[in-house]
């Protein structure tokens, strides 16, 4: 399983929560409640899937690179790599969209949010579902177009003699305080990649 079909499948994950919502919640603090139950089951696997590729990577670490089982367990070891990264997405996604509606911030939800008490109980909780949905992925890409930017900016830079050598004395500080997401968004600007990318 690929980066990019993990975060594809983070990205599925949270829309087939919407639309398992939609339908069976009479309010918002019902969809709130049952948002952040799909929330809590994701996080539950996740760490399953942690615990997993620890056992893995465990067994990994115990024999050569030319062991017969080598292969097998450098296959599953990825696999279970990209499982994680998909459920971290997941669960980040949940929190943002738990957040844009307890806590509006973006314009869509707090006009959504004015206009809910207008609509029938058992539309209220799925609207404000649809447009914390909404809203959070839009600024989710939003942030990766601004740092891809930034990105293209210090590979542009880079072309400078003078900032090459800087960069380059400070290369080991800079990885060492890199978060994984700053990781990815780096790779995904300096290596090829498939169309298909996560806003995040």
């Amino acid at each position: 399983m690929s980066a990019s079909l993990a975060s594809i499948l983070a990205r599925t994950f949270i829309a087939l929560l919407a639309l398992a919502l939609l339908p069976a919640c009479a309010d918002i603090p019902g969809t709130i409640a049952q948002a952040a139950r799909w929330r809590d089951e994701a996080a539950a696997v996740r760490d399953m899937v942690t615990n997993e590729l620890d056992n893995l990577e465990a067994a990994r670490a115990a024999i050569p690179d030319d062991a017969p089982d080598a292969p097998g367990l450098d296959a599953a070891i990825a696999n279970a790599r990209a499982k994680r990264a998909a459920l971290d997405a997941a669960v980040l996604h949940a929190d943002r969209v738990l957040a844009e509606m307890t806590e509006p911030s973006d314009s869509l939800t707090v006009g959504v949010g004015a206009l809910t008490p207008l609509l029938p109980p058992p539309a209220q909780g799925p609207v404000l579902l649809a447009a914390a949905l909404v809203a959070t992925l839009l600024r989710a890409r939003q942030v990766r177009a601004g740092a891809d930017s930034i990105v293209k900016s210090i590979q542009h830079a880079r072309k400078d003699p003078l900032f090459q050598q800087a960069f380059e004395r400070h290369a080991d500080a800079i990885r060492s305080i890199q978060t994984p997401a700053a990781r990815r968004i780096v790779d995904g600007v300096t290596t090829p990649k498939p169309l298909l990318r996560s806003p995040i």
